[in-house]
């Protein structure tokens, strides 16, 4: 058995820096290249997640603040402070918040990477409806993470592509995939 002999990864909470992901704003505490068998994150989520797999990390949640609703293949679950759960690699899931805020702490192993993040193609939005997700809601949602992806207001994303209101889901679904693996 090989021993690794590591460091101690220390971060406080002050250190923190938050990206725009699809699990809402991320803060990455550890990063694959601290360590490759699993890292840690914090997810601040104030509004409908982006539907999303990934196709090598299980990923550990735990609920630090906040409720909502988990929609997990079939599945929807409420969660709120203290709900742990354990979502296996190739299993489309996302939240919706029913607080203001929710923040969740989660584990991936092996350690997510950019690379392991694939947006749905298609959703049956049939039966989420009873939750209110919806293709309007879906494309607020995939346009929201447009903007602040690349930190343009509406009304610039606008002058930069007049067509994006006349968007499916589906095509809007398609360049939020696309602007994931290029900002990686």
């Amino acid at each position: 058995m090989e021993i690794r002999k590591r460091f101690l990864l220390l971060v406080h909470d002050e250190e923190l820096r938050y990206e725009i992901a699809p699990c809402g704003q991320l803060a990455r505490i550890s990063s694959k290249q601290d360590c490759p068998e699993a890292n840690m994150s914090l997810a601040l989520i104030t509004g409908p997640t982006v539907p999303h797999f990934h196709r090598r990390s299980t990923e550990f949640l735990f609920v630090l603040s906040g409720k909502g609703l988990i929609v997990f293949r079939d599945k929807i679950k409420e969660i709120h402070v203290g709900s742990s759960l354990i979502i296996p690699p190739g299993n489309c899931h996302f939240t919706i918040p029913k607080s203001a805020q929710m923040k969740i702490f989660f584990v991936s192993a092996p350690a997510w990477d950019q690379d392991d993040i694939y947006l749905v193609d298609h959703l049956d939005l049939g039966q989420h409806e009873a939750i209110g997700y919806s293709e309007a809601l879906e494309k607020q949602m995939l346009t929201n993470h447009l903007l602040q992806r690349t930190n343009l207001s509406m009304e610039d994303y606008l002058a930069m592509d007049d067509d994006i209101t006349m968007l499916s889901a589906k095509e809007l679904r398609r360049r939020v995939i696309s602007d994931v693996h290029k900002q990686g």
